[in-house]
């Protein structure tokens, strides 16, 4: 009893030097990681090395149920016992670990959650500022199109001036953009098609060209230009353009014909001006922008005619 005894604590010695250098080198490990890795892979292998220690342990309790010690051999039967403990152990060091380890990824989940929810924000802005940001580029693309009159607008215009008295008109160009004459030429190609002359003093396509027209916007203006302009004889003419609505439509309801769509009459004994009151009508009606413009340079008294403006840039 004494050898046994005596050998058991001999072996107990040999023992706590092991278990001192184990936690010693577990702390060490432990350290050297905090300081060399990041603290995800931190946490990630600190919880896959717990992961090796519970699988690791139960696969050990497994095995050692499986195949019981030798009752009648005390040291195969101390042995087993033996491993059975440290199977345990590693269960429990695996388990502790990683409730450890979810003591730092509840935060982390948190965060994430948190973080993921910015970023849905987030993206849900950029396609918002990626929605405007196409339609500016659209109504950009729109506004760089040059002008056109349609098929359907020449039909429109033809119908809404078939009891408009029939005199010449004038389509006149200035400055000179990159849409200027084409618009002006389908312009005039409206006119005639519904029964108006051209003028006189017209050029090439029926249009007069007057290079010395000038208009320019004054300080602090940037009211977009119409597509035309119908000129008009006033001696409060201003150089630089700004449009005047002075002239208001006095048409009666009795000018207008029995129609779904108010249709302008103006007769043969009815003052010029009247004709332009229809035209500006109609101009409107089909969708083109329209303004009066004063001038005592570029008509007469009395006279009238369709100006062409540069194209908004």
């Amino acid at each position: 009893m004494k050898v046994i005894s005596q050998k058991t604590q001999t072996k107990k010695k040999a023992t706590i030097p092991k278990i001192v250098c184990g936690i010693i080198a577990t702390i060490s490990i432990v350290v050297i990681g905090v300081f060399s890795l990041s603290p995800f892979w931190f946490w990630t292998s600190l919880e896959i090395v717990a992961g090796l220690l519970v699988a690791g342990g139960c696969w050990g309790e497994w095995y050692l149920f499986k195949n019981p010690a030798d009752e009648g051999d005390e040291s195969a039967k101390h042995l087993h016992h033996s491993r059975e403990v440290r199977c345990i152990i590693a269960v429990a060091i695996g388990v502790t670990v990683e409730f450890v380890a979810l003591a730092h990824s509840i935060p982390e989940a948190v965060q994430l959650e948190k973080d993921v929810a910015q970023i849905g924000s987030t993206n849900a802005q950029l396609v918002a500022d990626n929605l405007m940001l196409r339609s500016n580029v659209v109504a950009l693309e729109l506004k760089m199109q040059p002008r056109i009159i349609t098929q359907k607008q020449i039909n429109d215009f033809i119908f809404l001036m078939q009891h408009v008295k029939k005199i010449p008109v004038k389509i006149s160009i200035g400055q000179e953009g990159f849409d200027t004459e084409t618009y002006g030429r389908q312009i005039r190609d409206m006119f005639t098609k519904a029964k108006f002359a051209n003028s006189i003093d017209s050029g090439t396509w029926g249009i007069f060209r007057d290079s010395s027209r000038l208009e320019a916007r004054n300080f602090g203006k940037t009211k977009a230009w119409p597509f035309v302009e119908i000129v008009y004889y006033s001696t409060n003419n201003d150089d630089y353009f700004e449009t005047n609505n002075t002239f208001t439509y006095n048409l009666t309801a009795s000018k207008f014909s029995n129609s779904p769509i108010p249709l302008p009459v103006v007769t043969e004994n009815d003052p010029v001006e009247y004709v332009f009151y229809a035209i500006d009508y109609g101009f409107k009606q089909i969708g083109i922008p329209t303004e009066w413009r004063p001038s005592n340079q570029w008509v007469k008294p009395g006279e009238f005619e369709i100006f062409i403006p540069l194209k908004n840039q």
